[in-house]
């Protein structure tokens, strides 16, 4: 059984292992081969210890487990920017694709934002080559709404799609 938990700084290593590994098998030809391969591991590691470092208002970290062992996390942002709250990592481990991970992750990232009383849409940013993420935002319903060149930590330039929720009950209803 896959528990869902609010994640805390004690994630860090588990979160950025599985952050840096999907990046390593989704983000191939967008990002720098070296940095995949030598760097995006620390990288990430800093990144998140930084992140995680001390609790932060309106920011929320949902892990999945199963066995004691990350099989996915969601972060989200309360209230990010004019355009709403932003889901800014939702990464599931492989081997978990297509039992609901994801899909309950999300859910319960909009609860979190329903029961902060947020009255905005939520969004996120996915990169143009990633097919898979892209085919599974759509079936939860999000809605691209433009594009937009990014600046990724290794310096690359990519082209990310935005997708939105506009209902929240809706998305929290898909668990």
């Amino acid at each position: 059984m896959i528990h869902y938990n609010f994640g805390s700084s004690k994630d860090v290593a588990s979160i950025a292992q599985l952050h840096a590994e999907n990046w390593q098998k989704y983000y191939r030809g967008a990002l720098r081969e070296d940095y995949l391969d030598q760097e995006v591991h620390e990288e990430r590691r800093l990144a998140w210890s930084q992140r995680l470092a001390k609790e932060q208002a309106g920011r929320c970290l949902i892990t999945a487990r199963q066995n004691e062992k990350l099989v996915g996390f969601a972060y989200s942002f309360l209230d990010y920017d004019e355009q709403g709250s932003y889901l800014d990592n939702l990464h599931v481990n492989e081997a978990y694709h297509g039992r609901g991970v994801g899909r309950r992750l999300m859910a319960k990232s909009a609860q979190w934002l329903i029961d902060q009383d947020s009255k905005r849409p939520y969004y996120l940013w996915v990169l143009d080559s990633n097919k898979s993420a892209i085919e599974f935002y759509e079936r939860m319903q999000g809605k691209n709404s433009g594009t937009d060149m990014h600046t990724m930590p290794d310096g690359s330039a990519c082209r990310c799609l935005r997708y939105v929720w506009e209902d929240l009950e809706s998305l929290a209803a898909r668990t």
